[in-house]
This record gives C-alpha cells, sequence and structure tokens, in this order.
C-alpha cells in the first residue's frame, strides 16, 4: 500500500473500531486522492470520523475547503447508503448464482428456525447472507471496502450470538471454504483481526490475502462503473464501457478458482443482468 491507502485505513479504523493509529505527513494534493480513495471504495463516512476523532494528529494537515469537501461527500454518502438501506429492504434478500447452491443455501438457512436457538438464528443468517454477498462482490470485482468493513463491525458488536458450528458446516456444504479463508485473510491482514476474531473459518496464506489486496489497491473508478450492453443502429450488441467489461471478465476468470462452483454463474448472470438494459 502507499502512504495515501495507508492513511485511509488507519482512519478507516479510527473510524470504525475506535483504534487511534499515527498518521504519516501527506500533501494537500494526497489528501485530495485519499478522498477519491474513500469515495470509490464507498467507505468516506468512516474515514471523515477518523478525520475528525484525529484531529489533534500532528500530521493531519487538512485546509478549511478541503475539509468541507470531505464533509459535504460524507453527508451525500450518509444520504445515498440510507436509500440504499431501504431499498434493499424492499429487494430480494443476497443470494447466489449458482440455481442448485442457491437452492441448497436457501434449505439450511430455513432448516436453522429448527436447529438455532431464537437468540442466535437472526445474527447466523445475517452474518452467513453477509459472507454471500462477499463472496459475489470478490467474483465480480475483488474486494469492495464497505462489506469488508460491515462484516467486520458485525463480527465486533455481534460475535457472542452467532452459531459458528453451523457456519462452518454451512461453508463446507456450499463450497465456499476457499472464500471464506480469503475473507479472514483479508480482515486479519487490514484490521489486525486474529484467530479469535474469526472463528468462522482458518485464515489463508497471507501471501495470497496480500496479492488480493494489492489488486484492489489498484482499482480505479472508472474500472468499478457498471457496464451494460447496449444496441446501436446494427444489429450487433456493444458495450457502453468496453475497457470495463474487459477488466470484468478477466477478473471473473482470474478468480475462478475461489468460487469454481458459483464463478461461471456469476459471470453469466452479469451479462443477462447487462443484456436487459437494451433498449427494445
Amino acid at each position: 500500500m502507499n502512504i495515501i491507502q495507508r492513511n485511509c485505513i488507519r482512519l478507516l479504523r479510527e473510524g470504525a473500531f475506535n483504534e487511534h493509529l499515527t498518521l504519516e505527513p501527506m500533501s494537500a494534493w494526497k489528501w485530495e486522492r485519499a478522498l477519491v480513495f474513500a469515495q470509490i471504495h464507498d467507505i468516506t463516512p468512516w474515514v471523515f470520523d477518523g478525520i475528525r476523532q484525529s484531529a489533534d494528529d500532528f500530521f493531519l494537515r487538512l485546509d478549511a475547503s478541503l475539509l468541507a469537501n470531505w464533509q459535504q461527500v460524507t453527508i451525500h454518502a450518509v444520504s445515498e447508503q440510507a436509500e440504499a438501506d431501504i431499498d434493499k429492504q424492499e429487494t430480494e434478500e443476497q443470494r447466489l448464482s449458482n440455481p442448485l447452491l442457491n437452492r441448497k443455501l436457501r434449505r439450511l438457512l430455513q432448516q436453522a428456525e429448527k436447529e438455532i436457538s431464537i437468540e442466535s438464528l437472526q445474527a447466523t443468517k445475517a452474518f452467513m447472507l453477509r459472507l454471500v454477498g462477499i463472496s459475489r462482490n470478490l467474483l465480480t470485482q475483488g474486494i469492495h471496502l464497505r462489506r469488508f468493513v460491515e462484516l467486520a463491525i458485525y463480527l465486533r458488536t455481534t460475535r457472542d450470538n452467532i452459531d459458528y458450528e453451523h457456519i462452518r458446516s454451512w461453508i463446507t456444504q456450499l463450497y465456499m471454504e476457499h472464500v471464506a479463508s480469503l475473507t479472514a485473510s483479508v480482515l486479519v491482514s487490514l484490521f489486525d483481526f486474529d484467530a479469535g476474531n474469526i472463528p468462522f473459518a482458518e485464515a489463508s496464506s497471507p501471501k495470497e490475502a496480500q496479492q488480493l489486496i494489492r489488486e484492489f489497491m489498484k482499482i480505479s473508478g472508472n474500472e468499478l462503473d457498471e457496464w451494460y450492453f447496449t444496441q446501436g443502429d446494427h444489429v450487433f450488441v456493444g458495450t457502453n464501457n468496453s475497457s470495463s467489461l474487459i477488466w470484468h471478465v478477466r477478473h471473473s476468470f482470474r478468480y475462478m478458482y475461489v468460487f469454481p462452483q458459483e464463478s461461471p454463474f456469476n459471470l453469466l448472470g452479469n451479462f443477462i443482468h447487462s443484456l436487459s438494459h437494451i433498449e427494445e
């Protein structure tokens, strides 16, 4: 990670987990780039909370205009997230693209109502669906930092209510062992989690996690732009962002090994979703 990313992660941990970490000195231009990085990964509110809590840090030097810009972006991000949460309540639950695995997931969640105590049921199901969301996001675009932060916060605030015996069993039955171990390793690498904080899986090799983190740190906003197929004047179908399409396809094939039972269906589902946006 470069200095911009390191400072962002430190401020993120300050804002999300109340962990104070000393910052490194940066120029005003680099602080502007830090804002762009936070926006790309949808972590601006936590980073801005970290800025406010680290106001006395000697190396935190933001002029009034830049601080106002951070605040404005944060307010907009919080508003967008509130709208997204409302939409999420009205849409279908998190799901797998592989229809067989998705049916198995639904069956396991239904069976849990008879097997898990009422106190643990909701927390256990919610954690599993968060892990499913991370797995699909990982196959589509790599690490989306917001999802990992939300999972980390959920673990730290709800971990005693989660039935990890069922979680580990579900992970095995859904062939998600590699995804789970890689997720655990990212939590260790980015947020200093230890084995006691990740009882759902054993962390994979640090080398594999660091490789994934390096790739996600290189991602630009353009690569994460949503791409769709559009129909022009001819019969042929094109995309509104061919470079983004190529990046997504390459990424899907590159990380197919992480969840091979899901990867082809996830890629196909993205194509179908894109085709649905062709104008009649």
